[in-house]
């Protein structure tokens, strides 16, 4: 069992169907791989975990200089009157695309 967030989950990792087409070996792996579904699906769901009493305050996980270092602009300068002054905050600007790459 794992977590993901607050939800337990679990995982059931698998060869992709193709690597069978690359190494012939791998095809009773494979069909032992995928019988086992049914059966991992009939177990149905895990036990999640209780959830918290509170939920935490988010001003206290909210770092301002954070965002800064990421080059995150203001929330606050979105939501500013119509004319007032956005202070410091740019214009957010998309990063350049990437280069296609050639598959030959």
């Amino acid at each position: 069992m794992r977590a993901i967030g607050s939800r337990a989950v679990r995982l059931y990792p698998l060869y992709h169907p193709a690597a069978a087409l690359y190494t012939p070996s791998m095809l009773e792996t494979l069909r032992a791989d995928f019988q086992r579904i049914p059966g991992l699906l009939a177990e149905g769901a895990p036990p999640q975990p209780e959830a918290p009493d509170e939920l935490p305050d988010l001003d206290e996980l909210y770092d301002p200089d954070e965002d800064a270092r990421l080059g995150v602009a203001s929330v606050g300068a979105a939501n500013s009157p119509v004319g007032a002054p956005s202070g410091s905050v740019g214009a957010l600007t998309s990063p350049e695309p990437a280069s296609q790459l050639g598959l030959f």
